[in-house]
Protein backbone atom coordinates (compact mmCIF):
# COMPACT_ATOMS: atom_id res chain seq x y z
CA UNK A 1 0.00 0.00 0.00
CA UNK A 2 2.89 1.72 0.38
CA UNK A 3 4.00 2.13 -2.78
CA UNK A 4 0.92 3.10 -4.37
CA UNK A 5 0.48 5.70 -1.97
CA UNK A 6 3.96 7.31 -2.67
CA UNK A 7 3.12 6.53 -6.53
CA UNK A 8 0.59 9.21 -6.07
CA UNK A 9 1.99 11.78 -3.76
CA UNK A 10 4.57 11.65 -7.08
CA UNK A 11 2.72 11.83 -9.68
CA UNK A 12 0.63 15.08 -7.55
CA UNK A 13 3.83 16.80 -7.50
CA UNK A 14 4.68 16.01 -10.90
CA UNK A 15 1.42 17.89 -11.78
CA UNK A 16 2.30 20.72 -9.99
CA UNK A 17 5.14 21.37 -11.28
CA UNK A 18 4.30 20.86 -14.58
CA UNK A 19 1.15 23.13 -14.21
CA UNK A 20 3.59 26.01 -12.45
CA UNK A 21 5.69 25.66 -15.98
CA UNK A 22 2.62 26.45 -18.28
CA UNK A 23 3.45 29.67 -20.54
CA UNK A 24 2.11 32.61 -18.97
CA UNK A 25 0.65 35.13 -20.98
CA UNK A 26 2.67 37.60 -22.63
CA UNK A 27 2.81 41.40 -21.14
CA UNK A 28 0.76 44.00 -22.65
CA UNK A 29 2.35 46.42 -24.87
CA UNK A 30 3.36 49.63 -23.16
CA UNK A 31 1.03 52.52 -24.53
CA UNK A 32 2.88 54.80 -22.46
CA UNK A 33 3.76 58.72 -22.50
CA UNK A 34 6.51 60.49 -21.16
CA UNK A 35 8.25 64.28 -21.60
CA UNK A 36 11.43 64.34 -23.38
CA UNK A 37 13.42 65.80 -21.00
CA UNK A 38 14.90 69.16 -22.46
CA UNK A 39 11.25 70.40 -24.52
CA UNK A 40 8.53 68.71 -22.49
CA UNK A 41 7.26 67.65 -25.79
CA UNK A 42 5.32 63.95 -25.36
CA UNK A 43 7.19 60.93 -26.30
CA UNK A 44 4.45 58.12 -27.33
CA UNK A 45 5.89 54.68 -27.20
CA UNK A 46 3.06 53.25 -28.94
CA UNK A 47 4.31 55.58 -31.98
CA UNK A 48 7.48 53.68 -32.09
CA UNK A 49 6.17 49.74 -32.65
CA UNK A 50 7.38 48.07 -35.66
CA UNK A 51 10.88 47.92 -34.54
CA UNK A 52 12.89 46.80 -31.09
CA UNK A 53 13.11 49.92 -29.05
CA UNK A 54 16.00 49.60 -26.48
CA UNK A 55 15.21 51.75 -23.54
CA UNK A 56 18.40 52.88 -21.51
CA UNK A 57 17.19 53.92 -17.28
CA UNK A 58 20.00 55.97 -16.05
CA UNK A 59 20.08 58.68 -13.11
CA UNK A 60 22.19 61.88 -13.59
CA UNK A 61 23.97 61.20 -9.82
CA UNK A 62 24.59 57.42 -10.94
CA UNK A 63 28.11 57.10 -11.82
CA UNK A 64 27.76 53.60 -13.09
CA UNK A 65 25.33 54.80 -15.82
CA UNK A 66 27.28 57.76 -16.71
CA UNK A 67 30.29 54.73 -17.70
CA UNK A 68 27.31 53.30 -19.71
CA UNK A 69 26.55 56.04 -21.90
CA UNK A 70 28.90 55.80 -24.51
CA UNK A 71 28.09 52.77 -25.04
CA UNK A 72 24.13 53.34 -24.90
CA UNK A 73 25.49 56.29 -27.65
CA UNK A 74 27.07 53.44 -29.81
CA UNK A 75 24.22 51.16 -29.52
CA UNK A 76 22.41 54.49 -30.77
CA UNK A 77 24.35 55.23 -33.55
CA UNK A 78 24.57 51.42 -35.10
CA UNK A 79 21.13 50.39 -34.19
CA UNK A 80 19.12 53.17 -35.98
CA UNK A 81 21.07 51.74 -39.10
CA UNK A 82 19.57 48.32 -38.34
CA UNK A 83 15.66 49.91 -37.17
CA UNK A 84 16.72 50.02 -33.59
CA UNK A 85 15.28 52.70 -31.45
CA UNK A 86 17.33 53.78 -28.40
CA UNK A 87 15.74 56.12 -26.04
CA UNK A 88 16.70 56.74 -21.98
CA UNK A 89 14.93 57.13 -19.35
CA UNK A 90 15.95 59.20 -16.26
CA UNK A 91 14.85 58.16 -12.99
CA UNK A 92 16.22 61.51 -11.27
CA UNK A 93 12.90 61.95 -8.33
CA UNK A 94 13.22 65.82 -9.25
CA UNK A 95 12.59 65.42 -13.37
CA UNK A 96 13.14 67.56 -16.10
CA UNK A 97 14.15 70.53 -13.38
CA UNK A 98 17.93 68.14 -13.21
CA UNK A 99 17.64 66.38 -15.89
CA UNK A 100 17.43 69.03 -18.31
CA UNK A 101 20.66 70.60 -17.90
CA UNK A 102 22.55 67.41 -17.48
CA UNK A 103 21.00 66.43 -21.19
CA UNK A 104 22.12 69.66 -22.79
CA UNK A 105 25.76 69.46 -21.58
CA UNK A 106 26.03 65.46 -22.73
CA UNK A 107 24.14 65.68 -25.65
CA UNK A 108 23.29 62.15 -26.58
CA UNK A 109 22.56 60.65 -29.87
CA UNK A 110 18.99 59.65 -28.40
CA UNK A 111 15.99 60.55 -27.35
CA UNK A 112 16.20 61.45 -23.09
CA UNK A 113 12.72 61.55 -21.74
CA UNK A 114 12.16 62.49 -17.79
CA UNK A 115 10.58 59.48 -15.77
CA UNK A 116 10.69 61.11 -12.34
CA UNK A 117 8.86 59.78 -9.58
CA UNK A 118 6.48 57.91 -11.22
CA UNK A 119 8.96 55.18 -12.98
CA UNK A 120 11.07 55.69 -10.13
CA UNK A 121 8.57 54.26 -8.16
CA UNK A 122 7.77 51.33 -10.11
CA UNK A 123 3.94 52.50 -10.68
CA UNK A 124 4.45 52.48 -14.63
CA UNK A 125 3.70 49.81 -17.12
CA UNK A 126 8.02 49.42 -16.80
CA UNK A 127 7.24 48.08 -13.44
CA UNK A 128 9.66 48.17 -10.57
CA UNK A 129 13.72 48.79 -12.10
CA UNK A 130 15.50 46.81 -9.55
CA UNK A 131 18.69 49.23 -9.96
CA UNK A 132 20.55 50.72 -12.28
CA UNK A 133 22.18 51.06 -14.69
CA UNK A 134 19.42 49.30 -16.43
CA UNK A 135 17.88 48.24 -19.86
CA UNK A 136 14.76 46.92 -20.91
CA UNK A 137 14.18 45.86 -25.25
CA UNK A 138 10.43 46.07 -26.57
CA UNK A 139 10.01 43.97 -28.98
CA UNK A 140 8.27 45.33 -32.50
CA UNK A 141 5.12 44.66 -30.84
CA UNK A 142 5.83 46.84 -28.08
CA UNK A 143 5.88 44.10 -25.37
CA UNK A 144 8.59 44.01 -22.45
CA UNK A 145 10.65 41.59 -23.81
CA UNK A 146 14.04 41.43 -22.29
CA UNK A 147 15.72 43.21 -19.39
CA UNK A 148 19.14 43.78 -17.65
CA UNK A 149 20.48 45.51 -14.74
CA UNK A 150 24.44 46.34 -14.64
CA UNK A 151 27.19 47.69 -17.24
CA UNK A 152 26.95 46.40 -20.84
CA UNK A 153 28.85 47.56 -24.04
CA UNK A 154 26.93 48.29 -27.65
CA UNK A 155 27.45 44.71 -28.97
CA UNK A 156 26.11 43.09 -26.07
CA UNK A 157 22.90 45.88 -26.04
CA UNK A 158 22.63 45.26 -30.14
CA UNK A 159 22.63 41.14 -30.18
CA UNK A 160 19.72 41.53 -27.26
CA UNK A 161 17.83 43.75 -29.26
CA UNK A 162 18.41 41.81 -32.34
CA UNK A 163 17.49 38.95 -30.86
CA UNK A 164 14.26 40.16 -29.82
CA UNK A 165 13.55 40.98 -33.57
CA UNK A 166 14.00 37.53 -34.57
CA UNK A 167 11.51 36.20 -32.26
CA UNK A 168 8.79 38.87 -33.00
CA UNK A 169 5.52 37.55 -34.89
Amino acid sequence: MGGVRRRLLVAAALALALAGCRRSSLPEPIDYVLPHAVTGEPYSFADHRGKPVVIFFFATWCVLCQAMEPFVAEAAHRGRAEGIEVVAISLDLEGRRIVAPYVQATRPPYPVLSGGRAVASGRTPFGHVPRLPAVLVLDPTGRPAWSFSGLADADFILERAREVRGRSP
